[in-house]
């Protein structure tokens, strides 16, 4: 198992997915840590355990979507959990 740094740039040299948002999903919380992963082309970063409504504002954030989406979305979620 690679580790996510690692395979991050490996991620951004290949031209296709060069544009891809990559959002970090770690237990690791240092500044240090975000900082790497911000200059190794994350869009986003979170550290576990998250809220969902988190996890939607990265997503969100990363493909520049407008916030009123996420309440559709986290609604048909937690519907389906119920």
């Amino acid at each position: 198992d690679k580790e996510g740094f690692n395979i991050l740039p490996q991620l951004k040299l290949l031209s296709e997915n060069e544009n891809t948002p990559v959002i970090v999903l770690t237990v690791r919380d240092s500044a240090e840590d975000r900082e790497k992963a911000a200059k190794l082309g994350a869009s986003a970063y979170l550290t576990k355990p998250f809220p969902i409504s988190n996890f939607f504002d990265a997503v969100c954030y990363a493909l520049r979507i407008d916030k009123p989406l996420f309440p559709k979305v986290s609604g048909l979620l937690t519907d389906r959990n119920t």
